[in-house]
């Protein structure tokens, strides 16, 4: 795999492109980043306080002792879940713990399945055209 040196902004010392080949340098460059635009930064809605300054006047705000958190499972809303997911090579694709079957012609792409928890359904989308539907009963209804 071929890696490509690229520089970063305000820095000297180059940085690599790929994930598994990141220096300790452009970590280290990454904290010396982050930390002065939280530490030096003032923002006009906090009051002219920097980011840091602001939180260290807050007071941490407390659960009343009374309190108890729901336990019972959640209704899940109406609407749609969106996920991106590449076809396998023997034309599957997998979402929640579950496989469908999408075409072994389709195996390398990504596909786009759009989940309708109203009317229980899965969707298969390729290029914006669909591919497959599917009935996808929600197991807490």
């Amino acid at each position: 795999m071929a890696v490509s040196k690229t520089s970063t902004a305000g820095t000297s010392h180059g940085c690599y492109s790929t994930a598994s080949a990141v220096p300790a340098t452009c970590a280290a460059s990454w904290r010396g980043w982050r930390k002065p635009s939280t530490q030096s930064h003032v923002h006009p809605r906090l009051g002219g306080l920097t980011p840091a300054q602001h939180r260290r006047g807050l007071r941490l705000q407390k659960l009343p002792a009374r309190f108890v958190a729901p336990t019972e499972a959640l209704p899940i809303a109406a609407g749609r879940v969106t996920f991106i997911r590449r076809v396998s090579t023997a034309g599957t694709v997998s979402m929640l713990s579950q496989t469908f079957r999408v075409g072994k012609r389709h195996r390398g792409l990504y596909v786009r399945l759009v989940l309708n928890t109203q009317q229980g359904r899965l969707s298969a989308y390729l290029d914006g055209r669909l591919l497959k539907r599917w009935p996808y009963k929600l197991l807490n209804k």
